[in-house]
Parts: structure tokens; sequence; C-alpha cells
């Protein structure tokens, strides 16, 4: 959020008016805890999706917020919306920076967009304006913050790299695009150029309402093009010198290390939560739990969920506080025991029909029927199953310094569990085994497509259709989609394997030591332990992007002072400054916050660390996003 006389300006702006918001706009409101004071502290007369076609004829005003460029389809969007009504004032809040959408002779682009939507009104006395208003970093706990505007934003693989240089082949361009190292912003699409200077550019404004000076890291090809643009973009302001503080920030691409988020652990009761419930309509980062046990009927559907942190003996004993504090009838024995998801539901019962109650503690209330839905649901079965998998691969897969029969493992290992309980797996859990292999074992696995296509069939048409497609590709398939998805996801696959091959300290995420508790090691986990290694060994995969260095280089020193200046100067790590930021592009997992969490905590407890993602993440999630990634 900027700062505070900004948001009390927005607050201002809303009275009276209808509240239009796309759905990171209000995903943003919902995490950031802004919402609630909207609703109570602006006098909004109401808030509406963007894409709701209700008319309001009393209404003379409107407020939008918008997370994307104004342009396009937004703009049909705003212009529908104004036409239909009878506004005289409008306000638009852009989290895209104006300096962004180019430049213009005469007057400001905001400026230009205002006139439309003034033409729009068609009043005489119309008054339009178009405001820069960043909605991007949402705080889910102190140290863990989302960036919903970007949640569906994933890094590139590989294999676009070769689709690159075909499409300049085909243009008579002679350059060649061997890697993703070849790869600049220019080379890329213009959509895509614009999404990485809109993050780099609101990640920056961050910063600088931080009152931070960073230095800029990057581990992965999409991260070191953000990283560039942030040193770009400190080059062009004296922030700098006026900074009250320094930080690191490291920037990691999400498809360096896809084995940590497909998997099935269950460390944390979040993990289960987010990965079995249902995804909450127009959001990525929440779940919809279905509170009508609360009520005499089915027709209270889902409301937003809660992402759970506790255990479920806090839970239980967060409910019995309130149950007594609410003087509701409760007999529990003096000896609790173990608790289960049958413990929890006796205690919700009490809550039934007391909207008194309920409105008091909804947010515990939600917090327990989502574990209540989570650990009764279905879906443990398959759950528990590809966990056992993924355990059992992994295992072997340490045993031995031979990766080449890891698909022949894996397809034992479905045989088996398919031999034992038919129907249990998917097409969905399947092509999530795979991404499991390929991204665990890295350049070193390798699939053709017959035997990808053979594993895959094998459990789509165990019941003569595809299993779970609906699901994962959102549409009932004919076997002949079907192939085209699976080639798509195959070139995919191929490309992911190869995600490390540039790299030499983290190139292997398996470790073939009987010594350890897991047998293999998340990249993000890595990572912070070189980078606080008390041996303080060259960090040769962290690049380090900050423009200090160069600025002072261009300050007018000749090039032979400036190295004997910085002769025997140890080089720059991100641990230099107490804070540090791990920003991964891509997604984190509730297990994953965990551990880093725990390991900061344990081993590092001097420097401050802050988690970011663009995204919370669940399995199926990773796997839309490699089977439909298209950059």
């Amino acid at each position: 959020m900027s700062s505070n006389s900004s948001w009390k300006t927005f607050v201002k702006s809303l009275a009276d008016g209808i509240l239009y918001m796309d759905n990171s706009s209000a995903e943003y409101f919902h995490w950031s805890g802004y919402l609630k004071e909207i609703l109570t502290d602006s006098n909004v007369r109401t808030i509406k999706d963007l894409n709701m076609n209700s008319i309001d004829p009393q209404a003379n005003k409107a407020i939008f917020c918008i997370c994307d460029t104004l342009t396009g389809k937004i703009m049909d969007k705003l212009k529908r919306i104004i036409e239909s009504h009878n506004f005289n004032r409008i306000v638009v809040y852009c989290s895209v920076p104006e300096y962004l959408y180019g430049e213009s002779d005469d007057e400001s682009i905001f400026a230009i967009i205002a006139k439309d939507l003034e033409r729009w009104m068609g009043k005489p006395m119309a008054f339009a304006e178009v405001n820069f208003f960043p909605m991007f970093h949402a705080y889910i706990f102190s140290d863990f913050f989302i960036t919903p505007a970007f949640s569906t934003f994933f890094p590139l693989l590989p294999t676009d790299a070769g689709r690159l240089n075909e499409f300049y082949k085909s243009q008579g361009d002679k350059r060649n695009i061997h890697s993703l190292s070849d790869v600049t912003l220019t080379l890329l699409p213009s959509s895509l150029q614009e999404r990485i200077k809109t993050f780099a550019a609101l990640l920056d404004a961050m910063f600088e309402e931080m009152s931070i000076a960073e230095d800029c890291y990057c581990v992965g090809a999409t991260s070191r093009l953000v990283a560039t643009e942030i040193a770009n973009l400190q080059a062009n302001r004296s922030k700098r010198n006026v900074a009250k503080q320094k930080a690191s920030i490291i920037l990691v691409d999400r498809t360096l290390d896809v084995a940590t988020t497909v998997n099935h652990t269950c460390e944390t009761l979040g993990n289960k939560i987010f990965g079995i419930l249902p995804t909450l309509p127009g959001h990525h980062n929440d779940v919809a739990v279905n509170m009508s046990c609360l009520y005499g009927h089915e027709s209270f559907g889902g409301v937003p969920g809660c992402l759970a942190h506790e255990s479920m003996m806090e839970i239980f004993r967060a409910l019995v506080t309130v149950i007594g504090d609410e003087k509701l009838p409760l007999d529990i024995s003096p000896r609790i025991g173990q608790i289960s998801s049958e413990k929890l539901s006796n205690l919700i019962k009490l809550f039934k029909n007391n909207s008194v109650a309920y409105s008091k503690h909804a947010e515990l209330l939600q917090y327990a029927i989502a574990v209540i839905n989570a650990t009764t649901s279905e879906k443990n079965k398959s759950w528990e199953k590809l966990l056992g998998i993924e355990k059992m691969l992994a295992l072997r897969l340490s045993d031995t310094s031979d990766r080449s029969e890891t698909m022949s493992i894996l397809s034992d290992l479905v045989d088996l569990n398919m031999k034992q309980a038919k129907g249990v797996l998917s097409v969905e859990d399947v092509l999530q085994l795979i991404l499991f292999s390929s991204s665990l074992v890295g350049e070193d696995f390798y699939v053709n497509y017959s035997e990808f296509e053979s594993l895959v069939s094998k459990v789509a048409y165990s019941d003569q259709y595809p299993r779970g497609t609906i699901r994962l590709f959102g549409e009932e398939l004919s076997p002949e989609s079907f192939k085209s998805y699976m080639t798509t996801f195959h070139s995919n696959i191929l490309g992911l394997c190869e995600a490390r091959s540039q790299l030499k300290q983290f190139r292997d995420l398996l470790r073939v030591d009987s010594q350890h508790a897991s047998p293999y090691q998340g990249i993000n986990k890595q990572i912070l332990d070189a980078v606080f290694d008390q041996k303080k060994l060259e960090l040769t995969d962290i690049e380090n992007k900050s423009s200090g260095l160069r600025d002072f280089i261009k300050s007018g020193f000749r090039h032979v002072f400036v190295q004997i200046l910085f002769m025997n100067v140890s080089k720059p790590r991100p641990n230099d400054h107490p804070l540090l930021f791990l920003l991964v592009i891509g997604g984190v997992t509730c297990d994953e916050l965990k551990n880093i969490t725990e390991l900061v905590a344990s081993q590092h407890p001097k420097t401050k660390v802050i988690i970011g993602a663009t995204r919370l993440l669940k399995p199926e999630d990773v796997c839309i996003q490699i089977l439909k990634e298209d950059n």
C-alpha cells in the first residue's frame, strides 16, 4: 500500500460511490485487511465485481480499482459500465505506473484516458480522474507477503528459448538464441515485457515506500530479467542517498524446483487445507470453506476461507475457550486425548444457527471447519497414495547415482498402486508425479513421448474416459484434444528438466546420503544455507544485479584506480544487511514457508528474513502452469 495520506485520500474518495474491483484488486484488499476498513469507514454505496452487469440508476459516482493496464478489454468493460449508468464523476485507481504506458506529445496518458471516461459519461459537467495506486503486495502474516496481481506470473522454461529462436528465424532475423541466458527483455513478446516491467516497478516502489535501498540478487532466467529492470530503476533515482535502511532481495525462479511444490507432504495443516479444498472463486490464494454445517439447510454456500497455521490441538483449545465465553453447553472429559476431526465437529455443532456467536468468532470457525473438511475429504486417499509414491521414488533415486531409470521406476510404482486400489489415481495425479520426478532428477531425467503417453493413458482411460481432467483442463476432452494437451505437457517437461542445467552450486536437489532425514532438499533452503554459511563460500549461482557498483565506476574514476581501490575487497553477499527478502516468482507452498521460517529462526536469528511469493501454491496449480505455460 502507498503512504498513509494516499490511503486516507483513497478511502475518502469512495464516499457515496459504487466501488468496482477486478479480481486482483479484490484479492489484494481481501488479504491486506483493508477491505474491512473500506466497509466500515468509507461510506461506500456498494462494492461490485468489475464483471457484474447489475445497474444502479440512482448512483452518480463510480470508483474503479484496476490492477491491469488500462487498455483493450479493460477499457471495454469500463465503457460498458459507464454508458449503462448515470454517473457524473469517476475515479480510476490503476496499479500500473503511468510511465509504463509510453509517452504522449501533448498531455499525460492518464489525462487522455480520463477524457475518454468523461466522453462516455456524456454530460457537460462530468469529471473523471485516473491515479496510480499500487495494489501490489499483501502480507498474510508478518514475514510473508503475496502479490495477487501476479498470481499467474510464471518463469520462462528453457524450451521458450527455442521457440523464440524459431520465431526470429521465421522473421529473417539471424540472431541465435541457444538458451535462456541469451534472452534479454526486448526479445520477449510485448505482453510479457510489460508484465516484467510492471512487476519490477511495483517491487521497486514497495522498497521506496519502505525507505529501503536494496541490493538485488537473482537465481534463474526470469528473476535475472526482473532484477536487471530493478537495477535500471535504481540507477534513475536518488533513493539510495536518502533511504533509512539497507536490505537485500534474492529473486528465485520457481521452475528451478517444482518438486517441492507438487509433493504431498503435510507438515502444516495449511498445506492439506490449501491442497484439498476448492479455490475460492476469483481468487488464487484462498480456499472456499463450506459453512453449511452451522445452518439448518445446505443453501449457505462457500465463504472466504482462511489458511490454517495452527495445529488441531490449538484450534480445539481456542474453540473450547470461546464456547466458555459464549456460555454454550459443553460436556468434555478432562482427558482430551488425541484431537480428531470428529471432536472438532462436535464442538462446531454448538454454534449451529447461532448467528451472534458466528459473527463474533467467524475466523476461528472458518479455521476449524476448513480443517474438518480437508481431513475428512475423499481426496485424502489419493493424497496419501501420492505421498507414498513420492517418498519411495525419492528414496530409490537417492540410493543410486544412475537416474536414467527414473521413468521406469515411476511407472512400476504407479502400476503397483493401481493394482492395489483401482481408481485412486487420476490423470492429474500422474502428471504431478511426472513433474515431481523430472524436477527432482533434473537434466538426467528423460522420457520419450511414447513412454510418457503410455503411462498417462494407462490411468486416463482405465475407466474409458480421462478421469479428473475437467478440473485440470476445464472441459470434457476428446481423445484428440487430450493428445494435444499431452504433447504440450511432454515438451514443457523436457524443458523443465533443463531448468537447473546452467547452475553449479544448486544443480542437485537429490542427496545421495542416507544421513539426512529427507532424500532431497528444496532450492530455497539450499540458497539460504549457502548465503548464511559461516565459511562464506563463493555464491556462484546467485547473481548480483544491483546498480551501486556500476554507478560508482561511472562517477569519474579511471578504470585503473577502480581496480586498485577494490583490490582484496570481498564480493557483496545477500546477508551483508540485517534485512533479507526472498521472493519466489511462481509461488511457494505452506510447508515450504514453515521450513524456511524455522530454518531462519533456528540458525540465523540475527537476520530478519521476509518471504515473498507471487502466490500460494497447491500441487495442481503448478501442473496447470506447466501444461498451459505459453509466454
